[in-house]
């Protein structure tokens, strides 16, 4: 339905030929994603889509990593507003960056906690911790912060995580400086103006829900909506998405396809709450609880992350 809503449209979107395009390429994943899918099979589907997904990210940090050793001035540049240096560049942009280092963080932490971890998934949770943090993409750090109180949580180890807080207040209120570094990378030296409109994206809100009020039902097209509408509309900082996933989707696809994107969302929550209720076992996880709480993970990060991003 969604794939429908979107071809459809093209018909009244500012460019049909953008709209189509991008329609198409909405169809190759829904056609690549299949291919893990058996309707006789939803668990070991779900399992396929996991490993899938954590093989994709760590080869995708593999490969930046290889090219960023051969090529380094295109593995980090400069901030815009705050010009300080970041991991992400040319390669991969920093907030995408810092988005696959989350995730393969968070996938490694489950791992560990589950008693699962290797030598080389510890590796890997601190090299990717490492470059999160690198890239200085706020974004995909606040995902990972909120994905990882939820996993502590469902693993009954909030006391530790605790203690691990009131360890960095310590280091802050201990180390000289530490604290006034840590903003500083947060905020990425960005003045107050800045900071209050979250880097710009406040007055691109604005925009958009004017834009959205034009078409609210339908919106302005599939993807067209904002690389022709938003982009020519907005002020300063020439944007082509809206920074928000719910607001872009209300620009593109208006309520309909809200309402549609609500839908999956609702029945993803639903099927992976009635597997953890019934199969999880913070103390010995299982497979079946490991996978549907890896796929937990995803939905909220992604969901956060996609709140400014």
């Amino acid at each position: 339905l969604l794939l429908v809503a979107a071809a459809a449209s093209s018909l009244y979107s500012a460019s049909a030929a953008i709209t189509l395009a991008w329609s198409l390429k909405l169809l190759a994943i829904l056609l690549t994603g299949s291919l893990l899918f058996e309707a006789r099979d939803p668990e070991g589907s779900a399992r396929r889509l996991v490993e899938a997904t954590w093989l994709g990210l760590i080869l995708l940090l593999a490969l930046f990593l290889i090219s960023g050793t051969i090529a380094p001035e295109m593995a980090s540049d400069i901030s815009r507003v705050g010009k300080m240096w970041r991991l992400g560049g040319t390669l991969i942009a920093s907030t995408r960056l810092s988005v696959v280092a989350g995730l393969v963080a968070l996938l490694a932490l489950i791992d560990l906690l589950a008693g699962r971890a290797t030598r080389s998934t510890r590796l890997l949770l601190v090299l990717s911790t490492g470059m999160m943090v690198a890239s200085l993409g706020r974004g995909g750090m606040l995902a990972t912060g909120v994905s990882v109180v939820i996993v502590l949580m469902l693993f009954r180890r909030m006391k530790q995580a605790v203690y691990l807080g009131g360890l960095v207040c310590l280091v802050f209120l201990v180390v000289p400086g530490a604290a006034d570094a840590s903003w500083e990378v947060l905020s990425r030296r960005q003045g107050l103006g800045e900071s209050v409109s979250l880097t710009g994206r406040v007055p691109l809100w604005e925009t958009t829900m004017d834009l959205i009020s034009e078409k609210p039902f339908l919106g302005l097209g599939y993807v067209s909506g904002s690389r022709i509408a938003l982009a020519s509309s907005s002020q300063g900082w020439q944007a082509t998405d809206a920074h928000n996933a719910f607001l872009q989707i209300l620009l593109t696809l208006g309520i309909v396809g809200l309402a549609l994107i609500l839908a999956i969302l609702v029945k993803i929550h639903l099927g992976l709450r009635h597997i953890l209720r019934d199969a999880w076992d913070p103390v010995h996880p299982n497979e079946r609880g490991i996978v549907a709480l890896k796929l937990l993970s995803f939905a909220v990060f992604l969901l956060v992350q996609e709140l400014l991003e």
